[in-house]
């Protein structure tokens, strides 16, 4: 819900070609083609796809074989199971999504939201390669836009596939009613993913976020790995249901757990000929009717395999060649999002925030008159023309030209004054002890450079008249349902935020030369930015009571943080 940006422009990345390794064909001078695959390679791979391809014909040929005559009723019941299945297909996708940005960002790789979705769903198709090896071409993008990434990435990849495992076999040992062993299968996951937490954990992240017991998030990761992998086992339950099989819930669990890690083990794709085989023989043993469990078994690798490497066929096809990872918010992310920038937000929110931080402010300041005040990331400069008409001298600074522009603009609608220049935080052009107050309102956590943010801040103690204030509003994050929120749902609702931004969380300011944190730190807000305006002035007064409470009030949507210049 940012009203307020400002953007943090790194340098490009790039650099100097490699010198080729020993053996390999060097590149020609200015080409930027790649040098073609020897032809043998290319007719190994073409005969193992052949190899899987037939392979997988013949031994459905062989299943569907046995199949007699289907009735009506059960080809509508099976294409009824088939929508249900892929629906569930689709949960457990985004669930193991957000497995993997959650992991990428937990050890450090920051990207967008958007992009981040879009290639992890552009690249099912990789499932067709052996071993699930098809995914790691996605570092490779990564590593293009984030230097030193690909490391990392392919960690996350070697954990969630042992996550995989782990919880496919809780579910089989669930599925044999071996509920010990599955205790203690489901124990060891949460051990692995907790000491992996704790060796890949990064000073970088415990820096600029929130960071959480690893033992919290390995139960979670654990958790969200189990559940992702019980919906295709529920949807193989539904589906000998619809055809007439009852109590079949243990035996689905069993017989796709076991299908889908022998399928998985033999290396072969998507488990070619031996998850399916696997599941008919583990269903038809206990004791339903082979031609349900078949058709049952059919339904189920159409909804899965089928749907997604179709479901990632058609992503691929509409962003292709957009699912490089940006690394951070530019400016012309802002000059590009300006002309649409004021509908990301609604009205009854930009106007109900912006009468409680412009009053927050007015009351920690003296009532001298006139003073002088600088906004940090104006953005569209709302903020700057409300203190303005309460006569205030107000300057505004944002790296995004557009930005400025149009808060030019506003302040000539509203035939008030302002001052705006389009400039980087991190070198303001005002004179030493220029302003009574500063502010920054949702901007600070776009700055992702760590020594960009120590400069910003030095800038503002610099430009801050001995004993003036600066005023930090951010988002709340020290609520986790929030931060969930704003890191994983916000970007992907709207376009202002991209997913990559590193959080202040107010129980971690960082210390600054010259300048003292207050103690105090008003929280406030509750109500999610989506709520229309009825329930936003119906629910009013229950967020008044949270934002009073001191119990309550710390899990807020917003703070404001005081910083003090040495008078």
């Amino acid at each position: 819900m940012r009203l307020q940006e400002e953007a943090a422009v790194g340098p490009a990345v790039g650099g100097a070609p490699r010198a080729p390794k020993p053996g390999e064909q060097a590149r020609p001078s200015g080409s930027s083609r790649p040098i073609p695959a020897p032809r043998w390679r290319k007719w190994a791979l073409g005969a193992l796809w052949l190899g899987v391809l037939c392979t997988g014909l013949v031994a459905s040929g062989y299943w569907l074989s046995r199949v007699e005559h289907v009735p009506d009723q059960q080809v509508g019941l099976s294409l009824a199971a088939l929508l249900a299945v892929c629906g569930l297909t689709l949960t457990n996708l985004l669930l193991r999504w957000f497995r993997w940005h959650f992991l990428a960002r937990r050890f450090g790789v920051f990207f967008h939201t958007r992009r981040s979705i879009r290639l992890y769903f552009g690249t099912l198709p990789l499932l067709l390669v052996p071993f699930l090896l098809g995914e790691l071409f996605r570092p490779l993008l990564i590593s293009r836009q984030i230097p030193r990434s690909r490391t990392t990435v392919v960690r996350v990849w070697f954990l969630e596939r042992a996550c995989d495992a782990s919880a496919l076999a809780v579910l089989w040992s669930l599925g044999e009613r071996r509920l010990e062993l599955a205790l203690v299968l489901a124990a060891g996951l949460v051990l692995f993913a907790w000491q992996t937490m704790r060796l890949l954990r990064t000073r970088q992240l415990d820096e600029l976020a929130q960071d959480s017991e690893p033992l919290t998030l390995a139960l979670g990761l654990a958790l969200v790995s189990i559940l992702a992998w019980s919906l295709p086992a529920a949807g193989l339950a539904a589906t000998l249901g619809l055809l007439g099989e009852t109590a079949v819930g243990l035996a689905a669990l069993r017989a796709f757990a076991a299908g889908t890690l022998l399928g998985g083990f033999s290396g072969l794709p998507v488990g070619a000929a031996v998850t399916g085989s696997t599941a008919i023989m583990e269903l038809t043993q206990s004791g339903i009717e082979e031609q349900i469990s078949i058709l049952s078994v059919l339904v189920l690798r159409l909804g899965t395999v089928g749907f997604a490497c179709a479901l990632g066929a058609l992503v691929f096809l509409r962003f292709r060649g957009r699912v490089a990872m940006g690394t951070r918010a530019t400016a012309s992310h802002f000059d590009e999002l300006a002309p649409e920038y004021e509908d990301e937000i609604s009205g009854h929110v930009r106007e109900r925030l912006l009468d409680r931080k412009v009053t927050a402010m007015l009351s920690r300041l003296p009532r001298q008159k006139p003073l002088r005040g600088l906004d940090i990331g104006c953005g569209q400069g709302w903020y700057s023309i409300e203190l303005a008409k309460r006569g205030v001298l107000m300057s505004g600074v944002d790296a995004s030209a557009g930005q400025i522009e149009q808060a030019r603009r506003n302040a000539g609608e509203h035939a008030v004054t302002a001052d705006f220049r389009a400039t980087s935080a991190v070198e303001l052009p005002f004179a030493d002890n220029s302003f009574d107050f500063v502010y920054a309102i949702n901007v600070l956590h776009h700055v992702l450079d760590a020594n960009d943010r120590r400069a910003a801040f030095r800038e503002i103690v610099r430009v801050l008249k001995p004993g003036g204030s600066f005023f930090l509003h951010e988002m709340n994050t020290e609520n986790p349902l929030f931060r969930f929120y704003m890191s994983y749902l916000f970007p992907l609702l709207k376009r202002i935020d991209q997913g990559d931004e590193r959080w202040l969380l107010p129980s971690r300011l960082p210390a600054i030369n010259g300048a003292l944190w207050l103690d105090q730190v008003d929280h406030f807000t509750f109500l999610p930015d989506f709520l229309p305006a009825p329930l936003h002035r119906l629910l009013q007064g229950v967020e008044r009571r949270l934002e009073r409470s001191s119990r309550w009030r710390k899990l807020s949507a917003h703070y404001v943080a005081v910083l003090r210049k040495h008078g």
